[in-house]
């Protein structure tokens, strides 16, 4: 369920682009710290997480320059802070809980790699220690929603978005603004989990996995509009440190950018965001 909070880099400016890259390394970076094969765990979504605790806490986008292993040859921009570690132990905890959730579908042979988290997961917990509680919450749950295949919709995407929800409100100090957050990540957790759903519905439609999508699959496009509306809504509510033009960018154009892709192969250019905003979903 990674890899689908990103931007669409066209309409991002290249001082923007080379930020963004510059997050990304850092998170990188640091999950190398808990195990270098752990830099394989890392998507976009832990960029995303990463770009929210900075403008939250003010840290800084640029930290310095680095030469990575992968091209030596050439500097590159670097960012690594408190955000970027954040988001290295949130890579480390929902990796290992990725791996519950395979073992859990009958996917066994990934459950090989459990071994190799056990140490990383001893040093995220301690660094951050309500983390892994928000996710194994979040985990349990989602493991009994899905147990009744005529789970709906709404009940089947709340485990995740509840601990999106959690996770990005740890991220924020001040008490009256943590409602806020926690609604702007429920509804984007809300999102992530369809639009994953909509991702996997024939697989699982083969496999005979659970899905939502299955008693309902001409409704796909419907709710995941919709949630793309509520997630916007939720964005504009926001206090205005959080409005950075990265995440202007992944809220207004990735995410549809993501959903065109998976439900329009072929055609992964956003349509303009007033477009997406009149959208409603039917009774």
């Amino acid at each position: 369920m990674f890899g689908y909070i990103k931007p669409f880099t066209p309409r991002l400016l290249v001082c923007e682009y080379e930020n963004y890259k510059a997050v990304y390394c850092g998170v990188c970076r640091d999950l190398q710290n808990y195990a270098p094969m752990l830099r394989l765990s890392l998507s976009y979504d832990f960029v995303f997480a990463a770009l929210f605790r900075m403008c939250a806490t003010g840290e800084a986008e640029l930290t310095g320059l680095f030469r990575c292993a992968v091209n030596p040859a050439k500097k590159r921009p670097l960012c690594q802070n408190e955000a970027t570690k954040f988001s290295a132990a949130a890579a480390v905890v929902m990796s290992y809980y990725k791996l519950c959730d395979d073992a859990a579908d009958g996917k066994r042979l990934r459950t090989l790699l459990k071994p190799f988290f056990k140490g990383p997961m001893r040093r995220a917990e301690r660094d951050y220690p309500g983390l892994r509680a928000i996710v194994a919450e979040g985990f349990e749950n989602q493991l009994y929603v899905e147990k009744d295949p005529d789970t709906g919709i709404d009940l089947a995407a709340d485990p995740t978005a509840a601990a999106l929800g959690k996770i990005l409100e740890s991220c924020e100090s001040n008490p009256g603004r943590k409602r806020t957050v926690y609604e702007f990540g429920y509804m984007l957790g809300r999102w992530v989990y369809l639009i994953d759903a909509a991702d996997d519905l024939s697989r699982d439609q083969k496999s005979g996995g659970f899905n939502p999508f299955k008693a309902c699959p001409e409704r796909r496009i419907e709710v995941l509009n919709l949630c793309l509306t509520e997630v916007s809504a939720r964005y504009d509510k926001l206090p205005s440190q959080y409005h950075h033009p990265v995440i202007d960018n992944i809220i207004e154009l990735g995410t549809l950018g993501v959903q065109n892709s998976i439900m329009s192969p072929g055609s992964k250019k956003p349509k303009k965001q007033n477009d997406r905003r009149n959208f409603h979903m039917g009774n």
